[in-house]
């Protein structure tokens, strides 16, 4: 079987949050000084696309067949492809492009998965750090015509069906789906191993290694095509709160204060 894992390259949010810890709170900065800022952030792999591959891992472990991963974006998408492969995965593609909006990006990656893959099961993260629009998924099973389910933590395979556990707010609910499908994994799902030493090894540094393909994508895909949003400015929120202690020992008087104090406020 083939398992399919969409893999985003996204700036190192912890970076981004530590250079505007020092900025004034409730300050615009337009987009030509966000977008600075983020080129001189580094790179990683969306953090939430490591339970997806690590879904696929297990999976293939269990039922064989390959893991390949995609990726639209910059060229730079490549160290995020050779930390998958360094945790295990077979073999990858990267198209690259000017950035695109989710839409665009579904547009592509379907093809990909058209073009260049055989794919049984195609794994997503539930969202992408950086954009969070939790549309890529669905989207991508509308452009592939699959059946999709979200917020999946279980997986198994039963006479070529899909047998998966998805996490409601309050219960788990037990779903059956033909192959191929396209699913996005919980965060909840699992714990993402570590690269190992050996994979590090055989795929740091400047080389492309041979499992992983790059191209461009093809100009009349783009040209004109897809919708772009694009974000006129970034405001940062004065994250700062007030925080009042009610000192008293007794439930009943403590619960009294609260209630007051919520009123006062016209939270109740």
């Amino acid at each position: 079987m083939q398992f399919v894992v969409c893999i985003k390259q996204v700036r190192d949010v912890a970076a981004i949050s530590e250079m505007l810890s020092h900025a004034p709170r409730s300050v615009a900065i337009k987009t030509e000084e966000m977008m600075d800022l983020l080129e001189k952030t580094p790179g990683m792999m969306n953090p939430e696309d490591k339970h997806a591959l690590e879904a696929a891992l297990q999976l293939r472990d269990a039922f064989g067949g390959e893991v390949v991963c995609v990726s639209v974006g910059r060229e730079d998408a490549i160290s995020a492809l050779k930390e998958a492969m360094a945790m295990g995965a077979d073999r990858a593609e990267l198209w690259t492009t000017q950035e695109l909006d989710v839409s665009g990006s579904a547009d592509v990656l379907a093809t990909i998965v058209k073009e260049r893959t055989q794919a049984d099961l195609i794994l997503c993260a539930e969202l992408s750090v950086d954009a969070s629009t939790h549309q890529l998924p669905a989207l991508l099973a509308s452009r592939l015509g699959m059946p999709y389910l979200n917020g999946i933590c279980d997986i198994s395979i039963e006479d070529q069906k899909l047998r998966v556990r998805r996490k409601l707010p309050e219960e788990i609910a037990l779903y059956r789906l033909s192959l191929p499908a396209v699913l996005s994994i919980s965060p909840h799902a699992n714990e993402p191993r570590y690269p190992s030493v050996m994979g590090i090894v055989r795929f740091s540094g400047e080389k492309i290694p041979a499992q992983i393909r790059v191209e461009a994508a093809p100009e009349e895909m783009i040209k004109g095509k897809f919708f772009f949003t694009k974000t006129q400015e970034w405001t940062l929120l004065d994250n700062e709160r007030d925080i009042e202690w009610i000192a008293c020992e007794d439930a009943d008087e403590k619960a009294d204060q609260l209630l007051k104090k919520l009123n006062r406020r016209g939270i109740l």
